[in-house]
């Protein structure tokens, strides 16, 4: 499902805040600031809460972008980012997880399609218990 999301969709990690209309519309940080309507938020943790006692997505933001070299080779020898996480963390590789490339992965140039080197990135979201557990 999030493979097909449009350019108007967009995933947030937490709940909107409970002050919050149950429906907004979302804009960038930087136009927010001239606005001021309660149905208007910007996609940051000002506006979106975990919850505790609730189950919550807990994100894993793996970017190669001023990765050293012998990081970035190390990685690779050890099979790639999950089986380096698993072998510091073990408890890890049985956990459920949702794994995509980040969107700097698929970005191109409008007026002339170049795609745009990718950064290697990549989002992991895990499930967990309770959503205070989460460090924004």
């Amino acid at each position: 499902m999030i493979e097909a999301f449009g350019h108007d969709q967009a995933l947030t990690l937490g709940g909107l805040r409970s002050d919050l209309p149950a429906q907004v519309k979302v804009t960038t940080k930087r136009k927010l600031d001239d606005v001021h309507r309660p149905d208007l938020i910007a996609r940051t943790r000002d506006f979106f809460v975990f919850r505790p006692g609730e189950p919550a997505l807990a994100l894993i933001d793996f970017d190669r972008k001023g990765m050293p070299a012998n990081v970035s080779e190390k990685i690779q020898r050890l099979g790639g980012l999950w089986s380096a996480l698993t072998l510091v963390l073990p408890s890890l590789a049985n956990i459920a997880r949702l794994e995509r490339r980040s969107t700097s992965a698929g970005l191109f140039r409008v007026d002339t399609g170049e795609k745009l080197a990718s950064s290697g990135g990549l989002h992991i979201f895990l499930p967990i218990q309770d959503g205070a557990d989460v460090e924004p």
